[in-house]
């Protein structure tokens, strides 16, 4: 397998952290969820039974960013060598204090010593761990619960998938499901046979690509983004943007508050597709900001940059935005249940896309909250039109319809240039923004290297471990 440069940012070192903290996963033969009140790297191999150990980390980032590099998507998350374990895990932990998230895959060194023994070949390693990126890539670990059979599937075809873009070994991964998974599976597992199926289905996926152009008349969920991505420019062309920069205007209007909203010249300058530094100027006065994840940061006077503990906190999407800047090409790769449908709006026909209904919890609060996404695509160009969100809790209903217009090409993908968006609670309109931008840039090969470090800087120390 060709070797790639290694990317590390944020491994786990032995130091402790106290607190309260939520630790879910998603194993490949089980699962485990557990509370704690203080870990480190030791002491969570602990209560996965293994042993701390970094013996395959740079062989298994490697792995990893080959997959990724296939497929055009971005790591979110960090990994963890247990030896002992004698399974591989999709863990998302958060940090009941200040919702702050951490995503890992843990994996055991002599485990895959074996599977490699018993297959003659690496890609067994590599589908296990096609397999455990599945699950984080389509938030399986955030939605809690631990494994279930449809989720097994779902990371299962994910795998075949990732596998057949990497012209990989599917007989030596099917070996490898062989050699570790039960015949005849459990209530959190589906059998193998099942799962070879789901291999294979992921397989045949990856291996057709997404250069068809959708069916004339779409009939999948699938077909519509297909059409989509070759609309907005084309898998090739989308896998090319590892960075961008936003220069844009808004116009917030508040119908709640006192103050009427405000107006703002923003500048974002994109570290990842989850993570990137705010600019805002409002006239009589200007603000910086990193978001991170579901993380804030602000500069002190001292220049010193510290975590916003306040704005920090928020629900946790389930969707896997936070891996590409283009939504529908993520939706595509992670391939998760979608319902489609069509819907005519003043005479004119769209294709609509029901993503799965999402809980999320607020910890801050303690609530619980579901939201439902329905991506609205013009029949005639497939171009994006309008995402409907309905957000569900104990204070009532929140509706958000944003809309999208403007089409530009920018380095050979289209991107709207103007974003409208209407909200309500509870049925009274509460607020309407309009986003319009000035530049897109995303040809720039190497970001302002004194940006680079400020992220990787937060980043790592974001983590706290």
């Amino acid at each position: 397998m060709k070797k790639i440069g290694l990317f590390i940012i944020g491994i786990l070192i032995s130091t402790s952290v106290f607190g309260q903290y939520k630790v879910t996963s998603c194993g490949f033969t089980s699962y485990k969820n557990m509370d704690l009140d203080a870990y480190s790297s030791t002491v969570l191999c602990g209560e996965y039974e293994g042993i701390y150990t970094q013996r395959r980390n740079e062989q298994t980032l490697n792995y990893i960013d080959a997959i990724l590099n296939q497929i055009g998507l971005y790591r979110n998350f960090d990994i963890l060598g247990c030896s002992t374990i004698d399974n591989a895990f999709a863990t998302h932990i958060v940090e009941i204090a200040t919702g702050a998230v951490y995503r890992f895959i843990i994996y055991d060194d002599l485990l895959f010593d074996e599977v490699t023994d018993k297959t003659k070949s690496d890609w067994g390693v590599f589908a296990i761990l096609a397999h455990e990126l599945g699950h984080h890539l389509n938030g399986h670990v955030i939605r809690g619960g631990g494994s279930q059979p449809d989720k097994e599937l779902q990371a299962d075809e994910f795998a075949g998938f990732a596998l057949a873009k990497a012209g990989g070994d599917l007989n030596a991964a099917k070996a490898a499901f062989r050699a570790i998974m039960s015949e005849a599976g459990s209530t959190t597992h589906p059998p193998l046979n099942e799962r070879l199926v789901a291999l294979d289905k992921g397989w045949q996926r990856g291996m057709t690509g997404f250069q068809q152009a959708g069916a004339q008349k779409p009939l999948t969920a699938e077909q519509v983004l297909l059409a989509n991505i070759k609309a907005v420019g084309g898998e090739a062309a989308i896998k090319k943007i590892k960075y961008m920069q936003q220069i844009k205007n808004v116009n917030y209007t508040s119908y709640l508050s006192q103050d009427g909203g405000f107006k703002a010249r923003q500048e974002l300058t994109f570290y990842k597709p989850n993570s990137y530094y705010l600019y805002t100027d409002q006239g009589d006065r200007t603000g910086q900001m990193v978001y991170m994840g579901q993380r804030i940061f602000r500069p002190q006077t001292s220049g010193e940059w510290t975590e916003d503990k306040v704005f920090s906190m928020r629900p946790v999407s389930t969707q896997a935005n936070d891996v590409s800047y283009i939504e529908e090409y993520a939706m595509l790769v992670n391939n998760p249940p979608m319902k489609m449908g069509t819907k005519t709006i003043e005479g004119k026909e769209f294709y609509t896309i029901e993503l799965p209904e999402e809980t999320v919890l607020n910890e801050k609060f303690n609530q619980l909250k579901t939201i439902r996404k329905i991506r609205y695509y013009d029949s005639g160009t497939y171009l994006l039109s309008m995402v409907h969100t309905i957000e569900t809790s104990s204070m009532g209903t929140n509706n958000y319809s944003t809309y999208y217009s403007d089409y530009r090409n920018t380095n050979g993908v289209l991107f709207p240039y103007k974003v409208e968006m209407v909200s309500e609670i509870n049925g009274k309109k509460s607020a309407y923004s309009v986003t319009t931008f000035d530049k897109i840039i995303t040809d720039v090969q190497l970001l302002p290297m004194n940006f680079i470090q400020l992220m990787r800087n937060l980043e790592v120390s974001g983590r706290s471990f």
